[in-house]
């Protein structure tokens, strides 16, 4: 048991300082928060659970600071991938994403309507999960990988496709491309050299590395 909660914990705490934005996440003294809310790991069966239980604890210790609400659903749906990826839940989320074919047909389905509003998602390529949010700016899609679970560069090609595809329809001019996954807990050592050969640059976004890449997209 003290394990398993130590094991949370350190989950948790990836988690919280590579996500949020508030001061309090950088200084190091998150561990009792961690803890806490590793304690609560049998009440959470979901991204929403997770999110919740986040909620709790943050507004516990730190009080009325008020966190950005896509920060704090971003965190709550990666905590719930780490926690499974690491083995220490066990249930299938609850329908979250998208399968790879669904999010083909965007094009022609309202379904789009949902992946590029800017919220999270959670969907399938292959046998990788990804944590992404997808918007429009202008003429640009902006596409930010937050999080890439079992997979890399077979996601990244297929979401490239994705997007010149739905671009070249909808009058779209560039993708902005914007790769979290590189700075999670187990990274893929594959993938930074992928994204750089293909152009990809370091650049700090919100005071966190990340790889970006601006890819013109020919309207047709």
């Amino acid at each position: 048991m003290t394990n398993q909660l130590e094991a949370t914990s350190r989950v948790v705490a990836d988690v919280l300082t590579t996500t949020l934005s508030a001061p309090w996440t950088r200084d190091g003294e998150l561990e009792p928060q961690a803890k806490s809310i590793a304690r609560q790991l049998d009440r959470i069966h979901s991204n929403r659970d997770a999110e919740f239980t986040l909620r709790r604890v943050l507004a516990s210790s730190f009080g009325d600071e008020v966190l950005p609400e896509q920060e704090l659903v971003l965190a709550g749906r990666l905590l719930w991938l780490r926690l499974r990826a690491e083995g220490l839940v066990n249930r299938t989320p609850d329908v979250e994403g998208y399968s790879a074919d669904e999010i083909l047909k965007l094009v022609t389905t309202d379904l789009r309507e949902i992946v590029f509003s800017g919220n999270p998602v959670v969907f399938r390529v292959g046998s990788a999960e990804v944590l992404a949010t997808f918007r429009f700016s202008p003429d640009q899609i902006v596409a930010e990988l937050a999080h890439i679970d079992g997979g890399g560069e077979g996601v990244l090609l297929f979401l490239a496709r994705l997007m010149r595809e739905f671009g070249s329809q909808n009058r779209v001019t560039s993708v902005l491309w914007i790769v979290h996954a590189l700075t999670c807990a187990v990274p893929n050592p594959r993938l930074r050299p992928l994204l750089e050969r293909r152009g990809f640059v370091a650049v700090e976004h919100h005071g966190r590395p990340t790889l970006q890449l601006t890819e013109a997209i020919d309207a047709g």
